[in-house]
């Protein structure tokens, strides 16, 4: 369930990315929509209850699920060091 999900979220985020550099409140709130789907995929319940404390964070972070916040944060330490200004 995972890889396609990161290729669809990896897509999203290409397509979002520039509409949203000012911040990145709507990347948060993908993932917490993403993993929050997912832990009702996973556990096969719904609404906030103990069920959602079984799994944190870090575990879908171990099995691979990308987080658009962290390309995000990765898009604005790499790239913008590196790109060079541009003259027209």
């Amino acid at each position: 369930m995972i890889p396609p999900l990161n290729r669809f979220l990896r897509g999203w985020f290409g397509y979002f990315r520039m509409a949203w550099l000012a911040s990145s409140n709507a990347f948060e709130a993908m993932d917490q929509i993403v993993r929050r789907r997912l832990r009702q995929a996973i556990t096969g319940r719904l609404g906030n209850g103990w069920w959602n404390q079984v799994l944190p964070n870090r575990t879908f972070g171990a099995l691979g699920l990308v987080s658009m916040r962290e390309m995000y944060l990765y898009q604005f330490k790499v790239r913008s060091a590196s790109v060079p200004a541009r003259k027209g």
